[in-house]
């Protein structure tokens, strides 16, 4: 059974939108389909218990953003990345809703600094990453999907080394959206 990081689900049946069944003449597909089914998460603490999309994106911008995509999700290797950055964003989202409820409470100046810098990284990724990475899927351009997946990953690692002075609240959850960041760029360079 593969490493998984702790707060990561399995998926449960019915949770996802439909059988993922990557389609190509390689191997390259399906072993990014086992990493990608390892990794897409359970349901993310959501009151309205609505769709896969909200459970999965949390928040009513990310919902948005998946119910525009949807229709272009298929089965190949690109409807895969398309719900891997989406995977990415639902994870940014949850951490970026955590470091905003860390920040409300009152921190050292050391912790707060570090977390007011993580905001922003995330809030780069959610706003300028993911939206890049779906465009350029869109339109065939693969290598711009794969840094701005890549760009989210090197966002993640930075926002854990700004704890350098303090213990990390966010360790796990930078991880997470690190290693899911990978695995998008991953699949996306298994189509170039």
């Amino acid at each position: 059974m593969s490493r998984l990081a702790p707060n990561l689900l399995r998926p449960r049946p019915g949770i996802l939108p439909s059988p993922i069944m990557a389609r190509s003449d390689t191997g390259h597909t399906q072993r990014a389909r086992g990493f990608a089914v390892g990794i897409l998460p359970g349901p993310i603490a959501v009151e309205s218990g609505g769709s896969f999309g909200e459970n999965l994106a949390g928040s009513s911008a990310a919902v948005k953003l998946w119910v525009d995509e949807k229709p272009d999700f298929n089965t190949d290797v690109e409807g895969l990345a398309k719900i891997m950055v989406h995977t990415i964003n639902a994870r940014a989202t949850h951490t970026l809703h955590r470091i905003n409820k860390l920040l409300q409470h009152r921190q050292d100046t050391n912790m707060k600094r570090a977390l007011q810098s993580c905001a922003s990284r995330y809030d780069a990724i959610i706003k300028e990453d993911i939206p890049e990475s779906l465009q350029a899927l869109r339109l065939g351009n693969y290598k711009f999907a794969e840094a701005g997946t890549m760009d989210a990953a090197f966002e993640a690692r930075l926002c854990e080394k700004e704890f350098r002075r303090c213990k990390s609240p966010l360790a796990d959850m930078n991880r997470v959206v690190h290693d899911v960041s990978i695995v998008a760029a991953s699949i996306v360079q298994t189509i170039v």
